[in-house]
């Protein structure tokens, strides 16, 4: 399987650190869209480009038709952007979903996974529930899950975006970096190591996953290209409650917790969903049992204390003081409010002091004090408070032509005070709308101004994202481990047509392109056995030379399918992978590679395997027809005796490859009386002789045959001896520097 390009819309944290790191070691080209929250970081990921944009952001479009990804991975319900608190992360949620399953449409992507969660089945569930019951969801989580799962179902049935909606159990486990938001288990060893009062409803009930596990099975969905659009249940460990954990928790870290209850049972899912529609589609089977785990989630934990601790309480510290800031903040604008009113009142006063006294003072009789005030208010603080400031202007108005000797009623239906309030009206309405369509205009350019600037910024960085990619390609192309030119200039090296050449170089061609020092190759006998062939190194031979593929019934099962082994149970005492070698329907080869590091034992690199004993199945059968076809060159005709150039050239190829292969093997010599019987005492020992070991003519003694016995010791001779001395002949052993001469 070529490389999969593989995009994730959502930010950093928990899950998405954990799957990156895994599309890494499976060989996956990474993509993400990480939103606008920059307080998540990919610290200390694998390579791979990503892109901040906000996920409703038009110019995803454009992000995802220069990628053209194989497949997408929608976060979803893994997404630690969203804190599911308030119905404003809904509506930021539907809108990023409706926005990238529209952008992935245009751009022509065919495969979506969409990461649910069993939140959407609600708490009504007393029975195991699989994906034909009825989702029921009761909180915010659940519901906007549930909508996005229905805009999935639209886009598959009206588009080619085929959607795959995973329903996860509550994830848990080790996290990839301390930064993260940490998971409920996390929290409950942190929380009991630090003696903090932790809050959970006890009685929530729920199926767990562990992290590993939940990764597995995403990856598997994004592999799987043929696997049935739909909505799965991925399957979990057992069926626990909150009290199970924390019992467990406190069990395992030997500390108590203290818990406070919520009882805030209906806000979360409370059912056992089953997850075998997704096993037989994927072959998907949860490895890490709960205990287990927890386990390495508590180990985690611990080797992380101090830097938890601080984070926690940077964290509480920083939830003080932004509290203490809101507190400031709203005080501010309260004492803001108030000093405009303040500043309103004492303009007043001041204008009608300057009125009052402008009557003795020629030079300010012109000057309309409360025309100045109103002015003065509009300007400052626009239409509301000119509303304000024309209002006390008329009221002291009034009241200063009172003072002046007018009684009320003559002042109100005096024709001059009409005026003079209108005049007020005109003065204040016009500049303080004239001042707020100022501010508006000011603040449209502000805002067109940061958008331009926003997208300039969006633009430098597509443009910076596109040259990390050509770089990307440039260096694979370059130095790529396993690229097509490289793979062949490797496996050309198997374009031979001796049979035990190949062994040879089919162990330096697998040690090469996988990467794995201990190599072995056992070859079928006729007795259907499987006899050791070469081996790389002597970690290689912790097997037996003689293999009964009936006993190993784990071997047996899956290679004559012809797949490849995987030991993921790590078993001591099988290999990491085993490879079958076929001709014909017949198992004639199984290569094996032992001690690969875990992280190296991946799909990738079992499809990587599964290519290349095909290529070197293929060498084989070329050099078996050959030999075949050339027997006659190599036998005395008639027999299984070799002519003593063939015989030679077996022994030297078995010397030559010591390099790579380090299968023992003897080379006896015995003679005969007369040369006329050596036709008939070479059958005799072909006939004691196992069905891979050869007998040959000599080139310096006309009346001595060769016996070359492979995967023989020192300690093995004096059987071999014995078994020749039945048919009256007497062996002893030929010194391989002979051969080296």
């Amino acid at each position: 399987m070529g490389t999969i390009k593989v995009l994730i819309v959502g930010s950093y944290g928990f899950f998405t650190n954990s799957l990156v790191q895994r599309l890494a070691k499976e060989g996956c080209e990474i993509y993400m869209i990480t939103g606008k929250n920059t307080k998540l970081k990919g610290r200390g990921l694998p390579r791979h480009i990503n892109y901040d944009f906000a996920l409703d952001d038009p110019l995803i479009q454009n992000i995802i038709d220069s990628i053209g990804p194989d497949a997408m991975v929608f976060i979803g319900s893994q997404d630690n952007a969203f804190s599911w608190n308030s119905n404003s992360d809904a509506a930021v949620f539907n809108a990023a979903i409706s926005n990238v399953l529209t952008c992935a449409s245009n751009a022509g992507v065919r495969h979506m996974i969409y990461l649910s969660s069993t939140d959407v089945y609600g708490t009504d569930y007393e029975t195991p529930v699989t994906e034909k019951n009825k989702p029921a969801p009761s909180s915010i989580r659940g519901l906007t899950l549930l909508n996005g799962e229905g805009q999935c179902k639209i886009y598959n049935d009206n588009t080619g975006l085929k959607s795959v909606i995973l329903r996860l159990p509550m994830v848990y486990g080790p996290q990839a970096n301390t930064d993260e938001k940490l998971n409920f288990v996390s929290n409950c060893f942190l929380f009991g190591k630090m003696g903090v009062p932790f809050e959970c409803d006890l009685d929530m009930e729920y199926k767990t996953i562990f992290i590993g596990d939940a990764v597995d099975a995403t990856y598997r969905a994004i592999a799987n290209t043929s696997i049935p659009n739909g909505t799965y249940n991925v399957e979990g460990n057992e069926y626990v409650s909150n009290r199970n954990l924390i019992e467990m928790a406190e069990k395992i870290s030997g500390s108590k917790i203290n818990v406070v209850d919520t009882k805030s049972a209906g806000k979360g899912c409370t059912c056992n969903p089953v997850g075998t529609l997704f096993q037989k589609a994927t072959g998907y089977n949860p490895i890490v049992t709960l205990e287990k785990g927890m386990e390495r989630n508590y180990k985690w934990v611990t080797s992380n204390l101090g830097t938890l601790q601080e984070n926690y309480a940077a964290k509480k510290k920083r939830g003080d003081s932004a509290a203490w800031n809101e507190s400031k903040k709203r005080m501010k604008e309260i004492g803001k409010g108030l000093l405009a009113y303040v500043e309103s009142l004492a303009l007043c006063a001041i204008a009608c002091l300057g009125t009052y006294f402008a009557n003795d003072l020629t030079m300010l009789k012109s000057l309309d004090f409360f025309v100045i005030y109103i002015i003065i208010m509009s300007v400052v603080y626009s239409v509301t408070h000119s509303y304000i400031s024309i209002f006390l202007s008329s009221i002291m108005y009034v009241v200063m032509k009172m003072i002046s000797g007018m009684e009320f009623s003559e002042v109100v239906l005096d024709y001059g005070t009409l005026i003079k309030i209108l005049f007020f009206f005109l003065v204040g309405i016009l500049v303080g709308y004239s001042k707020d369509r100022l501010k508006l205009r000011n603040t449209e350019l502000t805002e067109e101004k940061a958008a331009l600037q926003e997208e300039l910024a969006r633009i430098y960085d597509i443009s910076e994202r596109h040259i990390q990619i050509k770089k990307m390609f440039e260096e694979r192309l370059i130095n790529y481990d396993n690229s097509i030119a490289k793979v062949y200039s490797i496996v050309s090296q198997l374009d031979l047509l001796d049979s035990e050449k190949i062994v040879n170089s089919a162990l330096d061609v697998i040690i090469q392109i996988m990467g794995v020092q201990d190599v072995a190759i056992y070859v079928k006998s006729n007795e259907g056995l499987y006899r050791l062939s070469g081996a790389s190194s002597r970690r290689a031979q912790k097997m037996r030379n003689i293999i009964n593929l009936e006993d190993y019934e784990q071997l047996e099962g899956v290679l004559l399918e012809e797949r490849i082994f995987v030991n993921r149970k790590l078993d001591p005492n099988l290999p990491s992978m085993v490879a079958p070698v076929f001709s014909e329907q017949n198992m004639i080869y199984m290569i094996m590679l032992f001690n690969m590091d875990f992280d190296k034992m991946t799909l990738y690199q079992e499809n990587l395997f599964s290519v290349l004993s095909k290529i070197i199945a293929s060498s084989f059968e070329k050099a078996y027809r050959y030999q075949s076809d050339t027997k006659d060159t190599r036998y005395v005709p008639g027999s299984n005796v070799l002519l003593a150039s063939a015989f030679t050239d077996i022994v030297k190829t078995k010397l030559d490859g010591t390099g790579h292969n380090i299968a023992d093997f003897a080379v006896l010599r015995t003679r005969v009386e007369d040369s006329s019987q050596l036709m008939e005492k070479g059958a005799a020992l072909g006939g004691i002789l196992r069905d891979n070991d050869y007998v040959g003519l000599s080139e310096k003694d006309p009346n001595e045959l060769l016996m070359l016995l492979n995967n023989t010791t020192e300690k093995d001779l004096p059987f071999v001896y014995k078994k020749i001395a039945r048919i009256d002949l007497e062996a002893e052993v030929v010194s391989l520097d002979e051969y080296r001469n």
